[in-house]
């Protein structure tokens, strides 16, 4: 059995909203997701304010209280200190990602909500240590999880090396890609990796489709709201 796992760190209730500016639409999306992996035990990694916050808000999940070091700007470490936390199976869902239909996991080393090629500047990788051939084939991270646990737990180790004495201003999104998802690449270029089957709706996945995805949510939650 597999478990879902979500993660919030809000920085002492500076994002309470993660990356939206608009409650209602982040609150909208939450409640589609959290509804739409309800087959599966679900719990959501956050902090005291995040806690507070979505305890208002979401039903039918286990929240897990978590305390947060994180360096300026590195946003997306909180998801990797969830990923290495987990001791089963498991899939980490975005709190921007919902489900079309109930979700189904089907097994796998590795699960992902997709392949894409990146052309990364040489630049940002050499930061870490990394040169590749291009353009990369990468694993999107809205998405993600699988049974081999122990990957999941190198990945946080070695982020947080990477990491030590590290100086990067500024901190940019090129940079966080480089941290979680080139570096989880590299890790499981041996592995099994097997893509989402379940229709899933990712909000920030494409900004030039955002107004169109947004119209979707609001479609969708009231659909849900009618059930």
């Amino acid at each position: 059995m597999y478990n879902v796992v979500y993660t919030h760190w809000t920085d002492n209730g500076k994002r309470l909203f993660a990356n939206f500016k608009d409650e209602d639409l982040f609150l909208k999306l939450a409640k589609l997701s959290i509804n739409s992996t309800r087959n599966y035990p679900t719990y959501v990694y956050t902090d005291f304010d995040g806690r507070e916050y979505l305890s208002k808000h979401l039903k039918g999940v286990t929240f897990i209280l978590q305390e947060y070091n994180i360096p300026h700007g590195f946003w997306n470490l909180p998801k990797l200190q969830t990923y290495s936390q987990q001791n089963a199976p498991f899939l980490h869902v975005d709190l921007d990602c919902y489900f079309k239909e109930p979700l189904e996991i089907e097994d796998s080393e590795i699960i992902t909500e997709g392949i894409r090629i990146h052309d990364l500047p040489q630049k940002f990788m050499r930061h870490f240590g990394m040169t590749f051939n291009k353009p990369l084939q990468i694993i999107c991270s809205g998405i993600l999880g699988g049974n081999r646990v122990d990957v999941f737990k190198s990945l946080y180790i070695m982020a947080l090396n990477y990491l030590q004495g590290f100086n990067i201003e500024p901190v940019t999104y090129q940079h966080l890609i480089t941290l979680e998802e080139i570096l989880l690449t590299e890790l499981v270029k041996n592995l099994q990796i097997k893509k989402v089957k379940t229709s899933f709706n990712h909000l920030q996945r494409d900004a030039r489709q955002f107004s169109y995805r947004i119209d979707e949510v609001e479609k969708d939650f009231k659909e849900y709201a009618l059930k």
